[in-house]
């Protein structure tokens, strides 16, 4: 025998209006699964996004990965650079591999971020790793 696993039920009177939602425990999870997954899918993109505009700039104290990133961005492998900014505050701010390694960023650099999606973060000191086999080219 198939039973409803949801049920919303509307209740009209003239003097209020009622909704309940009456669902069984397995559905429930499912669904609170679901839009946790959602939010998380949203959500990766958009602080990646943010991260990759704005201006930031200091010490790299150390660079992490999150599984949580790996489940929202399957196509992406994104990071995380805790930097320590020149006033002395803590940020985390998320990098895709594809940049950082290229750029040659590393712990204990420091790194300064420009304005715009065009500004990838570079180490102050360093070249890129582009810049370094242009050079290499020119010489010979």
């Amino acid at each position: 025998m198939m039973r409803r696993q949801i049920s919303i039920v509307c209740h009209d009177t003239p003097q209020e209006k009622k909704l309940r939602v009456r669902m069984r425990p397995l559905a429930l999870t499912l669904l609170l699964f679901v839009l946790l997954l959602l939010f998380l899918i949203v959500k990766a993109p958009i602080e990646y996004g943010w991260d990759s505009y704005f201006p930031y700039e200091g010490i790299v104290l150390k660079i992490e990965t999150c599984w949580l990133d790996w489940l929202a961005s399957e196509f992406m492998s994104l990071e995380h650079l805790i930097i320590e900014t020149p006033e002395g505050k803590i940020i985390d701010k998320v990098v895709s591999m594809d940049v950082r390694i290229p750029n040659r960023v590393q712990a204990g650099d420091y790194v300064v971020k420009r304005t715009g999606f065009g500004n990838p973060v570079r180490p102050r000191d360093k070249k890129t790793t582009r810049e370094i086999l242009e050079q290499w080219n020119s010489r010979k």
